[in-house]
């Protein structure tokens, strides 16, 4: 049986300190700066996203019931969620 050998806080050898970054929201979340949030930031085409993201899982499951397998609902599921973005649901 392997025993876990616990270290000691004053055992783990000094690390040096992340660099602070002007503009950085987080020392850990150095992906995030205060530039892709400010209200200057370009603005994500939210609803292009969601018909891509739709259109793809059309063909997906297109290619699904062309390949006789199960397509779980998910032509269904397409059509009511473009009729709720496009706001004719």
């Amino acid at each position: 049986m392997t025993r876990l050998h616990a270290t000691a806080p004053h055992e783990i050898p000094d690390r040096p300190p992340i660099q602070v970054v002007p503009g950085l929201l987080h020392k850990y979340l150095a992906h995030l700066t205060w530039d892709r949030v400010s209200k200057d930031a370009p603005a994500w085409g939210y609803p292009n996203i969601a018909t891509d993201i739709l259109d793809v899982a059309d063909a997906w499951s297109e290619h699904l019931a062309s390949a006789d397998q199960p397509t779980w609902n998910l032509p269904s599921l397409v059509l009511s969620t473009r009729q709720t973005l496009t706001g004719t649901a």
